[in-house]
């Protein structure tokens, strides 16, 4: 049980990190 929370919350914050990516290309995409 806890691996799988632990998995969890490692996607969690990959998905996370991935939004902000996707904010910071937008951000930039206009620019270039």
């Amino acid at each position: 049980m806890v691996a799988k929370v632990r998995i969890a919350d490692v996607s969690n914050r990959r998905k996370q990190i991935d939004r902000r990516d996707i904010d910071r290309l937008k951000l930039f995409a206009p620019r270039r």
